[in-house]
């Protein structure tokens, strides 16, 4: 897991090694523990480095082959590296590392862009042949790892993150006023284009690849679609449940592949203690180049607070044998580090990010991968609103009584998450009126979804374009802010395509959703997990916190000169409603507002880094 960067200019510049440094120190985070650049002509290609698989200096990127034809910068991991690596040894080549990238490198040469099909993983990479001079870039299916780019018409750049742009003086820095209006107004509808917060910075689409050659134009390709590789499932509920099983338990195998230690963020619902409660039923079974240390689940934890999740942690913890690690979460620290993590961040989020803390805690104790559970709500139905809109599409009586019946077991008592308002609530305070951008692939897609139920349209467009590309993206900034790589098995290709084959009757059942994965898991699931219909996810107690430090931080942003004056929003009216959100102790209506804030801070400090020092590791 690393972090990378590159340009490649025109006219015959060279590329500038002064940019190249900067553009490392901008990634340094993601890749702590070293960094190298190649340069060829108008080529540079960026590396910062986390070493997972092979961490000998070995493994160091960029790298090369074929007497330096073609170089990699890549970040991610290719969990069936091991298999590829076998079948390119029987195709003729050899092998200097035991690295992963070294695998996909002379997978590319072996296959060319088709060697995107026979990977398992997550990555975003970039390929340099320098011969033909050109450059290709690629995504993974479901964009677990981030990629930028930009493209001026004459020179172009690319980056794991934004920030990765700053110490270029060429890129155009003007905000896309609509693209800022739409991550406010809709925070789950961005992640999913390829629009950004700034006009000349690009975003490219989960299972897309971009080709370039030296003088001419990006072409943008979409090498993946998932209605496209969806396998026939038995007819018999009992194979499909086999199914279920033994592909998610090959999913978190594959993940356990790791030269450091692993760990789990365990939330203490269904999806994260499925993977925690799998890691433990696979100990000991020997597959090769498995990590020897990943006991440890850690867990956010809110003292007194409704949204506390402990006790079911507890439980997984108890069941699997494991050591839980409880790092309470206090709101001090979540408003010392609030711009920091902000800046980490990047894009806008609907809250404050306690997971930025949960991660720093473990990097703090040496771990550098944590196994995840995102995915497992968009696969087999985890949020009440799927639930909701497949209700109002369905005639089928006896199926919305099921569906309502199951709806309101999400329900925790005493809690509610408290969203005020409606969506356009937000878009009445913005000078600009957002219009969400196209999502590449859905319209095509759309097409193709007559014959596809309700529920699982909407399970489809949550995956693909909204809730999870959001999820992945905010999770992946808090974690590698640290140094820290997440891996995600319900994000296996293998089990999303058979996910949405499944019929949604594999799915709701009995009052119960996600009914086949707690029936597939059942024997290594504690009951207390398995049978448990309540909902929270992993949230923080943001209303509580605002009684203190946290609503004084927001009402110090509200009133400050740029947030009063900002042109893209009615900065007095929004501190007004602030105000008066907390004077009357209505805390969902002033948590309502922190996207504002986020994006007034986050302008603020891209505002002011115009430079960046010398990479230091």
């Amino acid at each position: 897991m690393c972090g990378i960067a590159g340009v490649l200019r025109s006219d015959g510049r060279k590329a500038d090694p002064a940019e190249l440094e900067g553009m490392a120190a901008m990634l340094r985070s993601r890749g702590p523990d070293g960094w190298s650049m190649h340069v060829d002509g108008g080529l540079g290609l960026v590396h910062t480095r986390l070493p997972i698989l092979d961490v000998s200096s070995a493994g160091d990127q960029p790298m090369a082959a074929l007497d330096g034809r073609f170089w990699i910068s890549f970040n991610g991991e290719i969990y069936n590296f091991l298999e590829l690596r076998e079948e390119l040894l029987s195709l003729g080549w050899t092998f200097q590392t035991r690295s992963d990238t070294e695998v996909l490198l002379k997978s590319f040469i072996q296959w060319g862009p088709a060697c995107q099909l026979k990977l398992n993983g997550m990555w975003a990479f970039a390929v340099w042949d320098a011969v033909e001079k050109r450059i290709f870039l690629s995504r993974d299916r479901f964009g677990v790892k981030p990629l930028h780019y930009a493209w001026t018409g004459r020179d172009f750049a690319f980056g794991s993150v934004m920030k990765a742009f700053l110490p270029l003086s060429w890129i155009d820095w003007t905000v896309d006023a609509n693209a800022l209006a739409v991550a406010i107004a809709f925070p789950s509808r961005l992640e999913g284009t390829q629009d950004c917060l700034f006009r000349a910075i690009r975003r490219l689409p989960a299972g897309h690849c971009l080709t370039l050659q030296a003088g001419g134009s990006p072409r943008l390709e979409r090498w993946w679609n998932t209605l496209d590789h969806l396998p026939a499932t038995p007819l018999r509920y009992e194979e499909q449940r086999e199914q279920v099983r033994a592909l998610f338990l090959d999913a978190c195998r594959i993940r356990l592949r790791s030269d450091v230690p692993v760990a789990t963020a365990l939330s203490g619902g269904i999806d994260s203690s499925a993977v925690h409660c799998a890691i433990a039923h696979l100990a000991g079974q020997g597959s090769a180049r498995t990590a020897s240390d990943w006991q440890r689940a850690y867990v956010a934890d809110y003292p007194d607070s409704l949204q506390s999740e402990r006790p079911y942690a507890e439980a997984v913890i108890r069941s699997a044998g494991t050591r839980g690690i409880f790092q309470t979460i206090h709101v001090d620290e979540v408003v010392a580090n609030a711009d920091q993590a902000i800046f980490d961040i990047e894009d806008i989020i609907e809250n404050a990010s306690a997971p930025w803390l949960l991660y720093r805690r473990m990097r703090q104790d040496g771990v550098v991968v944590s196994l995840d559970g995102h995915g497992g709500d968009e696969l087999f139905v985890g949020y009440t609103h799927q639930l909701a809109s497949a209700i109002t599409e369905i005639r089928d009586e006896r199926l919305r009584a099921e569906y309502q019946r199951t709806l309101e077991g999400f329900a925790v008592p005493g809690y509610s998450p408290g969203r005020a308002g409606a969506w356009d609530g937000r878009s009445a305070l913005l000078r600009t009126k957002p219009e969400p951008p196209a999502l590449p692939g859905r319209d095509s897609d759309l097409e193709r979804f007559g014959c596809y139920d309700p529920l699982t349209r909407c399970l489809y467009a949550d995956l693909h374009f909204t809730t999870l590309p959001t999820i992945l993206r905010n999770f992946d900034r808090c974690s590698m802010a640290h140094g820290v790589e997440i891996r995600a098995p319900f994000m296996d290709w293998r089990l999303v395509c058979l996910a949405f084959a499944l019929p949604p009757a594999s799915k709701v059942r009995d009052g119960y959703s996600k009914y086949i994965l707690r029936d597939a898991l059942s024997d290594i699931l504690p009951r207390e997990i398995s049978g448990r219909r309540q909902k929270l996810g992993f949230v923080t107690p943001v209303f509580d916190w605002l009684k203190g430090p946290f609503g004084q931080y927001m009402l110090d942003v509200v009133g400050s000169a740029g947030f009063l004056q900002s042109p893209f929003w009615d900065g007095p009216r929004i501190r007004a409603l602030v105000e008066e959100s907390l004077r009357e102790g209505y805390a969902a209506g002033t948590l309502y507002f922190w996207p504002f804030i986020h994006a007034a801070r986050l302008l603020d400090q891209f505002q002011s880094v115009r430079g960046a020092p010398s990479p230091t590791f």
